[in-house]
């Protein structure tokens, strides 16, 4: 680590799984504002938002395999925004640790831009930017935590019918807005999305912009209440049935019960007297 030590860039070591520094140069405690290396190795970083840890962990599975992500970070030393482009990838501890490696540059960013960045980061719903042919372009954290690293398009969707539809009706310039059924990590869950064509911003081609936000929670209770609803109805049915069918059952037993009365009084032989004086005690 002594050969950084001499550049100019920042470059340091980040541990995710302890959430703590492991090195950092001369450069990069200057950007983190930090007196010396023992000062900086003592800050906790555990606290981290949902988006930035998963943001951590995305860029510990593409870099495992000795990949290397080149991307816009903004951190905030002492309480201060500092945004870096920045290369990161993975190097092995001689103590076998694996550990995030940083090299970065100052980034020139316009504030309106900055905060853009963020707040899509930061969203709770899943975005991403798809290629005509469907693969992934660009996920944010809450589109890698729901569905994984480089998920495409139709992979996303319970049915994958569902899913080819949806972009080839973006592919035609056309924009859906609906419910569907998505297979996420969590296993099946009601999202309600917005699919659109964009231009990439980077290669202007034509890209497919798919925005979810998930709706399971809403959609089971209304399911749960119209089965509840669907129960009751059945159950006055019943009533309602019971009811009727009692009345018609009992209009003829009346005449029956009627009649039998009759007959008790009618000074029949004791035979068919008996015989009517049961059929009327039955009624």
């Amino acid at each position: 680590m002594t050969a950084w030590d001499e550049l100019r860039r920042p470059v340091w070591l980040f541990d995710p799984v302890s959430c703590r520094g492991v090195y950092a140069n001369i450069a990069a405690l200057a950007l983190w504002g930090a007196k010396d290396l023992e000062e900086l190795l003592s800050r906790d970083f555990s606290k981290l938002s949902p988006a930035v840890r998963t943001r951590t962990e995305r860029l510990q599975a593409v870099t495992a395999d000795g990949g290397e992500v080149e991307e816009r970070w903004t951190f905030y030393p002492n309480g201060q925004p500092m945004t870096v482009q920045a290369v990161i990838s993975t190097v092995a501890l001689s103590d076998g640790r694996e550990v995030l490696l940083f090299e970065a540059a100052a980034a020139e960013v316009e504030a309106e831009e900055r905060r853009a960045v963020e707040a899509l980061r930061h969203s709770s719903g899943p975005v991403g930017l798809f290629e005509h042919s469907g693969a992934s372009l660009f996920a944010n954290p809450a589109a890698f935590a729901a569905y994984g690293l480089d998920t495409g398009f139709t992979a996303r969707f319970g049915i994958a019918a569902e899913g080819e539809e949806v972009l080839r009706r973006a592919l035609d310039g056309q924009v859906t807005g609906a419910l569907f059924q998505m297979q996420t990590r969590a296993g099946p869950r009601w999202h309600h999305i917005d699919c659109r064509p964009v231009h990439d911003p980077v290669t202007g081609a034509i890209s497919v912009l798919l925005n979810e936000r998930d709706v399971t929670d809403r959609v089971e209770a209304e399911a749960a209440r119209a089965a509840a609803e669907q129960k009751a109805a059945m159950a006055e049915a019943r009533q309602r049935f019971l009811t009727d069918m009692s009345h018609e059952l009992r209009t003829p037993l009346n005449a029956v019960l009627g009649f039998s009365s009759l007959l008790t009084e009618a000074g029949l032989e004791p035979d068919p007297h008996g015989h009517a004086t049961r059929i009327h005690a039955a009624g």
